[in-house]
């Protein structure tokens, strides 16, 4: 594990980007209608923007588990239980899956028809680097993240429940957006047919479950003798971690 300084001064460049993203976010909607910051719901219908305050409130909380007390083992910590328990728990159940699906998800639809999820109009509004900040970085942080900090997993069931909940909930937003306001929030919404809308929200849902289970799986490889990581040590415990057969995590990460 990174010392507490390094482990501070990492979560206060990552807090300190993502407030810029979405200053710079907020500003362009402003300037530009046709974003959608007028029509039903706003911003907070997109996941992408969602995703964004997530990420920024997620890497607030490491930084205050920082500021109170990180041991450079990760066991000891000075920092309140709860603070310790809210950051291994936003970062378990939706910052890593959550994150890791805005990105894998978009740029596989941007490469299949990008005007299904990102018209040719917005390269006109959007800056690149903007859209690098929610769409790509995105990915890098978070696996930066796991690799200076250990995160003590829920049990199995509990962290699905709480990411399918997750999902649940954005789909009942959207489909309620769809009924209130009269629109898709992405285009490849309206693309889809009933049955294959059916199809789609179901792959979604394995997928974010899917990485959620990754998440569990990469935390027990890069920190197999932490205690309390739910079932994950037990499944995935220092012998038998599929880094050392299979994928070779911490290679990938190191």
């Amino acid at each position: 594990m990174a010392g507490r300084a390094l482990c501070a001064a990492v979560h206060c460049a990552v807090v300190s980007w993502y407030i810029v993203s979405l200053i710079e976010n907020e500003s362009v909607t402003r300037k530009n209608v046709v974003l959608g910051r007028n029509t039903y719901g706003g911003k907070w219908k997109f996941l992408t923007f969602l995703d964004m305050v997530l990420q920024t409130a997620y890497f607030c909380v490491a930084l205050v588990v920082d500021i109170l007390g990180q041991d450079h083992d990760g066991q000891r910590n000075t920092a309140p239980r709860g603070v310790q328990k809210l950051r291994n728990y936003m970062f378990a159940i939706l910052a890593f899956p959550v994150g890791l699906f805005v990105v894998l998800t978009f740029w596989m639809i941007y490469a299949f028809d990008r005007e299904l999820i990102y018209p040719t109009y917005l390269d006109l509004v959007i800056p690149v680097w903007l859209n690098h900040a929610m769409h790509t970085t995105v990915m890098p942080l978070l696996l930066l993240e796991m690799k200076i900090i250990p995160h003590v997993y829920p049990q199995r069931g509990v962290g699905i429940a709480g990411v399918i909940s997750f999902g649940i909930c954005y789909l009942i937003w959207t489909l309620w957006i769809r009924y209130a306001g009269g629109l898709w929030v992405y285009p490849i919404l309206a693309w889809l047919a009933g049955p294959g809308l059916v199809v789609f929200i179901l792959l979604g849902g394995l997928v974010l479950t899917g990485l959620y289970m990754l998440g569990e799986v990469m935390n027990v490889c890069l920190w197999p003798r932490l205690e309390g990581n739910g079932h994950s040590v037990g499944t995935y415990g220092p012998s038998r971690c599929p880094s050392s057969r299979v994928f070779r995590l911490n290679a990938l990460i190191l």
